[in-house]
């Protein structure tokens, strides 16, 4: 009797690429058909980073973050301690050493569902730069586009970045169903392996 030799490992690699591919997949969606109209999650409002006042515009979707900073003025201790209880996860801060020009801007823009592990970082440290845009006044759809078209084009001033724990954890998340199907199928073949009549001899 000829013995089928099947290895897990095989079926564990095949569904974390499933998985890959899927994220993958859903970036690439989520990219040709954004739409970053109305601006459901964008508001100006006032963040604290260390001890200055920033001008805060912010668009999220369910697969895309925009977020756009502009140094307003520089903030006693005591009013950016006030104002930490607002600030968003570190990943949607600017670094405090942006710039220390009063004009000084920085922007983010992050990929991923359902955690972001893709993006680009922009800085602007003069009036005259135009991207990123001024935060106060910025058009969220142009701003979105302008960024998503430097982020793919690696347009010089564009910092990108890869966080490769949440797309491992992304493509597990997405690998699991592909696994469930896959290890279903191979006992399924085992079962009917079992109970397949012997030939004759």
């Amino acid at each position: 009797m000829n013995r089928v030799v099947r290895h897990p490992g095989a079926t564990t690699l095949l569904a974390a690429l499933l998985g890959l591919g899927s994220e993958l997949g859903i970036c690439w969606y989520a990219i040709e058909t954004v739409d970053p109209w109305p601006p459901t999650d964008a508001s100006n409002e006032t963040d604290a980073a260390g001890a200055e006042l920033w001008a805060v515009d912010r668009w999220n979707d369910w697969c895309i973050s925009w977020s756009c900073f502009q140094r307003s003025a520089a903030m006693p201790p005591s009013d950016a301690q006030m104002l930490a209880e607002f600030r968003g996860p570190a990943s949607d801060q600017p670094p405090p050493s942006v710039s220390g020009d009063p004009d000084g801007r920085f922007a983010r823009l992050r990929l991923g569902f359902p955690r972001r592990w893709i993006g680009g970082d922009w800085h602007a440290e003069r009036l005259d730069e135009g991207f990123p845009p001024h935060a106060e006044d910025e058009n969220i759809r142009e701003a979105v586009f302008g960024a998503l078209n430097r982020l793919r084009a690696s347009s010089p001033e564009t910092t990108r970045w890869l966080d490769p724990v949440s797309l491992t954890l992304d493509s597990l998340i997405f690998g699991l169903p592909f696994a469930a199907v896959l290890l279903w199928l191979r006992r399924r073949r085992a079962v009917a392996g079992v109970n397949q009549p012997a030939g004759p001899g």
